[in-house]
Parts: structure tokens; sequence; C-alpha cells
């Protein structure tokens, strides 16, 4: 079994056939955020600017509002989990993604 770590982006989920066959293979871990939170981290993020430019032109904190109400649905009905990561590190984040992986490899031996 190939393990690998694919991060879509935030969009990925608008792609329904490329998400359904994501699905299908592979445990989709949604990364949840706070729009504030999402802000600051954009803000902070040297290339955001250039690789992340404004899609409407207007507030950042409206738009990331507005995306996260467009696409929480489908992230919500297409992961297998989802992580609020607001106050927790990388390294916490990939510990409990690797503790869900280890809880299933281990129910998947009893079968």
């Amino acid at each position: 079994m190939n393990r690998v770590v694919i991060a879509t982006g935030g969009g990925a989920v608008l792609h329904r056939q490329e998400w359904q066959d994501l699905r299908r293979e592979s445990l989709v871990v949604w990364l949840q955020a706070d729009a504030r939170t999402i802000r600051e981290r954009l803000q902070s993020d040297p290339g955001s600017r250039e690789q992340r430019p404004s899609l409407t032109g207007g507030d950042r904190l409206a738009e990331v509002e507005a995306l996260l109400a467009e696409r929480e649905p489908r992230y919500r009905q297409g992961s297998d989990m989802a992580i609020d990561t607001t106050d927790r590190s990388p390294a916490e984040i990939a510990d409990m993604i690797k503790q869900h992986l280890n809880l299933n490899d281990r129910e998947s031996e009893k079968d």
C-alpha cells in the first residue's frame, strides 16, 4: 500500500468528479479553521499575495467567510475526518491523523 499526502487546496471540493475519485481511494481530512484565523494566516504568509490574490478585490475576511459558507457543506459531506487547526501546530495535526490511521489499521486487522 502506498501512503502519500496530497494537499489539494480549499477549492478542490468544487471539482466533483475528481473529489469523488479522491474519496474512493483515500482518507480525506478536512483541516478546519475559522475565517479570522484563515485571514491571519494568509496575511502572515509572504507568498499569499502572489499565490492567493483576492478573488473579489474586497474585504479579505468577508471573502473568506463567503468561501467557507459555500464549501462547508461539501467538505462536511465529503471528508472522513475533520480537525480544527485553529490552535494546533502542524505536528499536533499530523499526530491526530496518524492516530486515526493507526486505529483504522488495527480495526482492519481484526476483520
